[in-house]
C-alpha cells in the first residue's frame, strides 16, 4: 500500500537511490554517435526539459517545482515522451534522454 501512496504523490516504483545509482553508471558511458538522435527532434521544449530533470534524479515533485507547474503536468509530460519514444519507464526514458544528447553527466 505504501507503494501506491508513493506513486500518488509523483515519486517512481524504483527507489530513487537506486534509480540514482543506475542513471549515474549509464551517464558515465558515452553512447555512440547519433545513436538516438532523431529522438531529440520528436519533444516539445517543454517535454524536453521534463526528460532532462529526471536525468538528474528529480523526482515528479521536484520536476514540478523547477518547472512551476503541478506534478500531474510532469506525469502528463512524461507520458506522451513515453509513449512517442516506446519507452515503459522513467528509467528508460533517461536512458533514451542520455543516448539521444538531451542528458549530460
Amino acid at each position: 500500500m505504501d507503494g501506491l501512496r508513493g506513486l500518488a504523490r509523483g515519486q517512481g516504483l524504483v527507489d530513487g537511490a537506486v534509480a540514482r545509482r543506475g542513471m549515474a553508471e549509464f551517464a558515465r558511458h558515452r553512447p555512440p554517435d547519433g545513436a538516438d538522435s532523431a529522438v531529440s527532434d520528436l519533444f516539445t521544449a517543454r517535454e524536453a526539459d521534463t526528460v532532462r530533470l529526471p536525468a538528474r534524479g528529480m523526482s515528479n515533485a521536484e520536476i514540478a517545482r523547477a518547472l512551476f507547474v503541478e506534478a500531474s503536468t510532469v506525469k502528463s509530460h512524461l507520458g506522451r515522451v513515453m509513449a512517442e519514444i516506446g519507452t515503459r519507464d522513467r528509467l528508460q526514458t533517461v536512458v533514451r534522454a542520455y543516448r539521444a544528447g538531451l542528458a549530460r553527466p
